[in-house]
């Protein structure tokens, strides 16, 4: 097989298209014309509205230097864009999502080092296969994504054959699969075919002839096929090779990518930033309010959102409202649920009866944590 390599620019550039892309589909995480959910701060020093208008300039300006990129490659903007993406998550939290930070890191890999970008891009995929995988092996992903997602709602099986004991636990076997291809893919790039396939998989079931949901991953997903694909069209890397960790900037990738993450399962660190994905175990956030209190954080169709309705009391399911308005989940980490919990009780003129539930995996009434205001 003849091998080709193409020059680390050229990837960039590659990413910066579907960076391009996934900023229009999530239009209102970036830009605040259409938004109704609240930027959460990560200090409480930035005013409301300066973040504001400062968030509409640098995204605008952030996607215009993506743009130029694929017309002009500078080293220069490649690091402007890291910078304006690290200013841009500081005012708003919702922005702390699993494909942002990935295309930071991975733009942040070529401004360090363009030599190593392909090494230390091939531990980036390797870190995001490996601990993706083992976030679904839990009864949440099994029970939540693999019984009810992907075989009752997209392969419309019945339930004859979903409630069966051995198919119900052959969703642990997607889990492992998917880490163990995160090892496989450091030492061959034979399994990159296996890579291809998952993606393809995944654009099937939430794809537009699949359910049709969480479309701002979607051009995520074709980015990751592309670079499985460089990975198998070009040289094999020698992971193995000692020199490869030589480098001090080796170690902090090694440190950030593998090792941090490791605090995600003691609740230390965003989960997102440990590649949570599809794991079953999002947390969910209620919120109760009377009298028709939810025209204060400007809802609109509350029936979209609220689960029940009796006594004039609404149940608003939070996660499904926040990624309606904004293409976005709200990270599971439960700083970023009471920074929401805080901005939109900030909203309203009144707080009295209105109650909130975090409800985090295994979803029991005992992890149950409710806040009254």
């Amino acid at each position: 097989m003849q091998k080709y390599n193409l020059k680390p620019e050229f990837i960039i550039q590659i990413t910066s298209f579907f960076w391009i892309i996934t900023k229009f589909v999530s239009f209102n995480l970036w830009f605040s014309f259409y938004r109704t959910v609240p930027e959460l701060r990560n200090f409480e020093l930035i005013n409301p509205n300066i973040s504001t208008i400062t968030t509409n300039i640098l995204s605008g300006f952030s996607i215009l230097l993506l743009a130029f990129l694929l017309i002009k490659f500078k080293r220069s903007i490649v690091f402007l864009i890291v910078i304006l993406e690290i200013i841009l998550a500081s005012f708003d939290q919702m922005r702390w999502q699993p494909f942002v930070f990935q295309f930071v890191v991975t733009f942040l890999m070529y401004v360090l080092h363009p030599k190593k970008f392909y090494f230390h891009l091939l531990l980036l995929l390797s870190a995001t296969y490996f601990y993706s995988g083992i976030h679904k092996l839990n009864y949440g992903f099994v029970q939540q994504i693999w019984v009810q997602k992907i075989l009752n709602d997209f392969l419309y099986l019945p339930m004859s054959i979903t409630s069966n004991f051995m198919v119900e636990k052959l969703g642990f076997l997607i889990g492992f699969i998917e880490l163990l291809l995160g090892i496989l893919i450091l030492f061959n790039r034979k399994y990159f075919v296996e890579i291809v396939i998952v993606h393809l998989f995944i654009l099937a079931f939430i794809g537009p002839f699949g359910l049709c949901f969480n479309e701002v991953v979607w051009g995520w997903n074709l980015l990751m096929i592309l670079y499985a694909l460089l990975y198998y069209f070009t040289t094999e890397i020698n992971f193995c090779k000692a020199t490869n960790f030589k480098s001090s900037l080796t170690q902090i990738w090694v440190v950030i990518l593998f090792i941090l993450p490791l605090l995600s399962f003691a609740k230390l660190y965003n989960p997102y930033f440990s590649f949570e994905l599809y794991s079953g175990k999002t947390t969910k956030v209620y919120m109760i309010t009377k009298n028709k209190k939810y025209e204060e954080f400007k809802i609109i169709n509350p029936s979209k959102y609220y689960l029940n309705c009796l006594k004039d009391e609404f149940i608003f399911n939070l996660n499904t409202y926040t990624y309606d308005n904004l293409k976005v989940s709200v990270p599971p980490h439960e700083p970023i649920f009471m920074n929401l919990i805080n901005q939109m009780t900030h909203t309203a003129e009144e707080t009295d009866n209105i109650q909130f539930y975090i409800v985090p995996y295994p979803f029991t009434e005992r992890s149950i944590i409710l806040i009254n205001y």
